[in-house]
């Protein structure tokens, strides 16, 4: 090749990566080839940001030389930003800011409500107290979203998005839960749901009995766990709340529970003929499953009180999803707390669809009758003889009024009353202990069901999609036969060393061949 053409075809060369590097800039693509496509926004996040009508400006306070694992935190905040931006057609704009020593910027985070953060650093060979920052500031027209510790990237490009909706959104939603009847109350038992709904909804009170009607401004209202009976009014309000299309959720307990003295009694609560009106029928039983949680049970041995772990087969891990529904399918597993079976046929007799959103494992049982909900009580193979019993369910289609023109009740307009909703959806699940603080906090899956629920009565889906992608729990699959786990636990102690010394051998007659060869060449050449 003459001098010419090398310098012809670098110069090629040279010009093809400026024009590659001018058309990236106009031009975005990346290639995600993990399962979920985790490390790329989804179409529901490329969506909201095309409605982007003005720009929205995010800073990235970030301190530099961040200590593992948080550099990686931030590189991949850095790259997610990089990718908002290069679909927002110009309206999301973010810089990236290290206050280090600067006490200027270090007063400009924390007016932003971002603190510092103290993490521990190994410098000059000895561990140091090292101060940082790690949030995000969301500036849109005169409205400021804050995220003031970014410590994980799980869920991450839920909560820029959901902060991008909550700022450009003119009017939010109104999710309303029903107090008054004994239901867990939404300022003590209730504060981690409330906090986790706040993020996208107004969140307010609903007491039945005090208002005339459930507000023109609730869009969707959930019934959780009541305790006493309602009355005929105040079933009446939300029964007229639902036939003016308004979305409901019913989250409710057949029983309740003393694990102390181990029994479980019925409510009550008259509300069977209520629900069986709009085809919902949860059956007064007690769901019992293999495929359970483990809980602290403490026994005197002596004069020493010992703590065991032990499988409650009243707290059920379920990993059973309908795919055919967003609500729920891409959850993994959630969990239930002494939960009822629900009844789908009765939805045929009402005139409406139902479709349900979780069953229990194949090695199910249930309690009728007489509960007995001892910890210690041993279980054999005939307590777990039935299969996918339904947790939960959605009901669709046109819901009849529980109340006749004629049964409305004293106080009630009748030129008001609505006979029928068109297109509405229920949710139901048979126990609503699962969204109460002391079973929320142990139980991290169930906010993604339950943020999953009011997204899907708002019709909100949007947010969905993204809830629920990466991974969340992926347990081993249980063996049964013996056998098997015999011959997996023989081949993980002897394979691996067995390709060690098949390799070692490998390389030891390789090498020896390959010194022979020389040897005999280096012969022949003298």
């Amino acid at each position: 090749m003459t001098n010419k053409n090398k310098i012809f075809n670098t110069l090629l060369v040279v010009i093809a990566v400026i024009l590659l590097n001018m058309a990236s800039l106009y031009v975005f693509t990346r290639f995600d080839f993990t399962e979920d496509q985790v490390f790329s926004i989804s179409d529901a996040s490329k969506d909201v940001l095309a409605q982007l009508d003005d720009r929205i400006i995010v800073k990235a306070y970030f301190s530099k030389e961040l200590p593992a694992p948080f550099s990686s935190v931030s590189r991949y905040v850095r790259d997610i930003l990089e990718e908002y931006k290069a679909y927002s057609k110009g309206n999301f704009y973010f810089e990236f800011i290290s206050p280090g020593d600067d006490k200027s910027l270090e007063e400009e985070a924390m007016n932003f409500r971002v603190p510092p953060q103290q993490v521990q650093v190994l410098e000059n060979d000895k561990f140091e107290i090292k101060k940082v920052f790690m949030g995000l500031v969301f500036l849109y027209q005169d409205k400021k979203e804050v995220m003031p510790l970014i410590r994980k990237t799980d869920g991450l490009e839920y909560d820029i998005t959901s902060a991008i909706k909550k700022l450009t959104e003119m009017d939010r939603k109104t999710v309303g839960i029903v107090q008054g009847h004994g239901e867990p109350s939404l300022l003590e038992e209730l504060k981690n749901l409330k906090a986790i709904l706040e993020k996208q909804y107004n969140v307010i009170p609903v007491q039945l009995s005090a208002e005339p009607a459930v507000s023109a401004d609730v869009d969707a209202l959930l019934l959780i766990s009541p305790q006493d009976s309602l009355s005929g009014e105040d079933l009446f309000k939300l029964d007229q709340f639902i036939m003016r299309g308004g979305k409901a959720a019913f989250l409710l307990n057949e029983h309740t529970v003393n694990i102390e003295t181990a029994m479980a009694t019925p409510l009550n609560l008259g509300l069977s003929p209520f629900l069986e009106n709009y085809g919902i029928k949860i059956n007064n039983d007690i769901v019992m499953d293999a495929q359970c949680s483990a809980i602290s049970v403490g026994q005197q041995q002596g004069y020493f009180q010992i703590v065991n772990q032990v499988n409650y087969p009243f707290f059920p891990i379920v990993n059973q999803f309908n795919e055919n529904l967003i609500l729920v399918k891409d959850l993994e597993q959630v969990y239930h707390f002494f939960a009822s079976s629900i009844d789908t046929s009765f939805a045929g007799k009402a005139g409406v669809k139902v479709e349900f959103l979780a069953k229990s494992s194949d090695k199910s049982g249930k309690q009728v009758g007489r509960f007995m909900v001892n910890p210690m009580q041993k279980y054999n193979a005939e307590s777990f003889n039935e299969s996918g019993l339904i947790l939960s369910a959605a009901y669709f289609g046109n819901f009849k009024s529980y109340f006749s023109a004629d049964d409305i009740p004293e106080g009630f307009d009748k030129n008001l009353y609505l006979s029928q909703a068109d297109s509405n959806r229920i949710l139901v699940v048979g126990e609503g202990n699962f969204v109460k603080d002391d079973y929320l906090s142990s139980a991290p899956d169930n906010v993604i069901l339950i943020s999953n629920m009011v997204d899907y009565l708002v019709q909100d889906e949007a947010l969905i999609s993204i809830r629920s992608r990466g991974v969340t729990s992926r347990p081993l699959k249980q063996i049964e036969s013996q056998s098997a786990k015999a011959v997996i636990k023989w081949v993980n102690i002897l394979v691996p060393p067995l390709l060690i010394v098949i390799v070692g051998l490998g390389l030891f007659y390789y090498r020896k061949n390959k010194r022979q060869k020389l040897i005999i060449e280096i012969l022949n050449s003298n």
